[in-house]
């Protein structure tokens, strides 16, 4: 009986072991897919590429801003067309990643994200943007695809020449 008792203990902690080696595997399979997501969504900022950003959202998108209101992903696209279409020139965009949470069946971001450019108004001036935008997105996967079901907008900044403006 203690023979028996032991090879099941021996039987049990090896088997825990693959499980959590599984485990470990799946989470660093899916953090490279979510981390090549936000490299795609940097270059495509780069490219003035809205189509290529909206690409990366689920059916069923949508942000919510600061103060909790949410935008539908109609609009929400719409916004991101003419923001990057304004731009006449694209200069830097960059997004940090600063927490990745993977859930069940969702994988939590913290980043931070930040563009700038310039714009040429009507009378031919230049002028320098920048966007500085802390969000919480929500991933899930979609027949085997990370996609983005959801922007919580957490702090932003705009600023035109150097003075900050509100958005």
């Amino acid at each position: 009986m203690k023979r028996f008792l032991s090879f099941t203990a021996v039987a049990l902690c090896l088997l825990t072991s693959q499980v959590a080696q599984a485990q470990e595997n799946r989470d660093a399979r899916i953090k490279a897919q979510i981390v090549e997501n936000y490299l795609v969504w940097q270059e495509a900022y780069k490219n003035k590429d809205a189509e290529r950003i909206i690409s990366l959202e689920s059916p069923d998108f949508t942000s919510l801003s600061k103060s909790g209101d949410a935008t539908p992903k109609a609009q929400h696209d719409e916004t991101l067309r003419q923001l990057l279409n304004g731009l006449d020139k694209v200069t830097d965009a960059r997004i940090a990643i600063k927490k990745v949470s993977i859930e069940r069946n969702r994988v939590v971001v913290w980043n931070k994200q930040y563009l700038a450019g310039e714009i040429i108004d009507n009378f031919k001036e230049t002028s320098r943007v920048s966007f500085t935008i802390s969000t919480k997105d929500i991933w899930v996967e979609y027949d085997g695809i990370w996609m983005l079901k959801r922007i919580e907008e957490l702090s932003g900044t705009m600023t035109v020449n150097g003075k900050s403006e509100r958005f």
